[in-house]
């Protein structure tokens, strides 16, 4: 079984992504914010953590460098699902250099993504 978290303010995307992963291999997690998803990733050591951009709290860049300074996150695959499309390159060049996986542009193809996970889950 997969443990995913899903970090994202969209609660019709989270819906969407829990009816998607309803009967198949995954224990999902759902967290809003990004102080959230920091302490949802710390204490449930995901396989593969989903990571909006645009989160309350704090950002998903700054997610995700919190998540790679600290021991016990720091190589938990991080796949980037964003609507981020003003200066995407540079934005997508500059997670990559925190070591994001993957970067997926929304709107998301709920079983592609489940692939995808599938796919890093079982690299790792």
């Amino acid at each position: 079984m997969i443990r995913l978290l899903s970090v994202e303010d969209d609660p019709d995307l989270q819906r969407l992504l829990a009816l998607a992963l309803a009967g198949a291999d995954f224990e999902a997690h759902f967290a809003f914010t990004g102080p959230e998803g920091f302490e949802a990733a710390v204490a449930l050591r995901p396989d593969v953590i989903l990571c909006d951009l645009m989160l309350p709290g704090y950002g998903g860049q700054e997610l995700i460098r919190k998540l790679k300074e600290e021991p016990g996150t720091r190589d938990i695959p991080v796949v980037v699902v964003t609507a981020y499309y003003d200066a995407a390159t540079l934005v997508e060049a500059e997670i990559r250099k925190l070591g994001v996986i993957e970067y997926v542009r929304k709107p998301v193809r709920c079983g592609e993504l489940l692939k995808l996970v599938r796919k890093i889950a079982a690299a790792t």
